[in-house]
């Protein structure tokens, strides 16, 4: 392509570009191509990483404790945690399809007393031995009567419940927590979804024991210490403001996010600014603007066009056009406005090639209006005065545009 090797460019200091496809990078004969992909073993193994709870999923799974802590389904951490995963799968329907892989992987001592603690009181409407007996294909569907009548009471998008149960079930799954008992289990779970983005916890204790079912302060500090133990805590106390603690660094990917900032209504926002750019040009629409470019100026823009090529042997490209022409090259509005200006120049005739690489070239609007005025000046002015004339509006055009569009393509 000339424009990549144009002598007159370079001597000025312009780079011309290649156009936006990109060759492909030659391969080495010394290096066989079979040794350059990696084989299986050199792969890289990338773990999938955990489930980040944002801030309003998170108060889901806290608002799903409270509700456990008012209404007291079950009398065992066994039958609270069922209680909690029940919750977070029908917030939204009212209702909650077990299987009985949910109960037993719960790792419960008795699985048919624990649906029979939640049914007895009404709080799940379900029959044991169907859940039991339930597998994938054919669900049991378990009624949780708080969340049926109304339907969504919370108002809970699906994106959020699902994301809240899978955290849940995500957490309970820990390797470190897999095994312990579900006293310990579900005190991990209410510790690190009150957390703060740093892994601190500050919270009342009495809320604690009776959303999660404990016994009471000892069996708290049995689960608290067992925490520490396996490395999910770093520290545990009871203070006077409440049970303070910290996660361990591997448990802090698990912490909910922190809520959004409050914008600061003194420092404006990226599209509050796109709005008063847009209002500082006092109401003009982009293709008014536009048009003032290049409207009166069709013809002289075209020679510029036709000037370029005889001394460069190729087309400008956008930008040595609109620099030429003290257009603005700034992304935004700026550059809408060029590139809506060039387009009315092509739509109209006035430029062609504008979809080639520095194949900008004068169109037929300009051809015709050029031999309009030779026609016009041979018939009214003399053979010498005609050539003056012409020479000194436009330079010596080539054969023709077809035949310059072969030398240059």
């Amino acid at each position: 392509m000339r424009a990549l090797s144009c002598a007159v460019c370079h001597a000025a200091g312009v780079v011309n570009r290649p156009p936006t496809w990109r060759p492909k990078a030659p391969v080495s004969d010394a290096t066989p191509s079979s040794c350059s992909a990696p084989g299986p073993s050199e792969k890289a193994v990338t773990r999938k990483p955990d489930p980040v709870l944002t801030a309003h999923q998170a108060g889901l799974v806290r608002r799903s404790f409270d509700h456990l802590r008012v209404e007291q389904p079950g009398t065992d951490p066994d039958a609270r945690l069922l209680a909690l995963m029940c919750l977070l799968r029908a917030v939204r329907s009212g209702t909650a399809n077990l299987v009985a892989q949910d109960v037993t992987g719960l790792r419960v001592a008795d699985p048919h007393a624990t649906i029979s603690a939640l049914t007895a009181s009404g709080w799940l409407v379900a029959i044991p031995e169907v859940v039991l007996s339930a597998d994938p294909a054919t669900p049991a569907a378990c009624t949780v009567s708080a969340f049926s009548d109304p339907v969504n009471p919370w108002s809970v998008s699906k994106h959020n419940r699902s994301r809240a149960s899978g955290w849940t079930t995500r957490l309970l799954a820990n390797k470190l927590l897999r095994k312990k008992p579900n006293s310990v289990r579900i005190t991990a779970l209410y510790i690190t979804a009150h957390a703060d983005s740093n892994g601190s916890i500050l919270i009342d204790p009495a809320f604690l024991l009776a959303a999660c079912a404990l016994g009471g302060q000892a069996d708290l500090a049995t689960a608290t210490q067992t925490l520490i133990d396996i490395g999910w805590l770093t520290e545990c106390r009871f203070g006077t403001a409440g049970l303070e603690a910290c996660l361990a660094g591997p448990i802090l990917p698990l912490v909910p996010a922190p809520p959004p900032a409050i914008p600061d209504p003194d420092k404006p926002s990226r599209r509050s600014r796109a709005a008063a750019a847009r209002a500082s040009t006092s109401g003009v629409s982009i293709t008014m603007e536009a048009a003032g470019l290049i409207t009166g100026r069709e013809a002289q823009l075209a020679a510029w066009v036709e000037n370029f090529r005889t001394e460069h042997g190729h087309g400008p490209s956008w930008a040595a056009l609109a620099t030429a022409h003290g257009w603005s090259r700034d992304y935004g509005r700026p550059h809408t406005v060029t590139r809506v200006a060039l387009l009315k120049l092509h739509t109209s005739g006035w430029l062609a090639g504008l979809r080639k690489p520095y194949g900008l070239r004068p169109g037929p609007q300009y051809l015709h209006q050029c031999e309009a005025d030779e026609e016009t000046a041979t018939t009214s002015s003399s053979p010498s005065q005609y050539s003056v004339t012409q020479t000194a509006q436009r330079p010596p055009r080539r054969a023709s545009f077809s035949e310059a569009t072969v030398t240059l393509w």
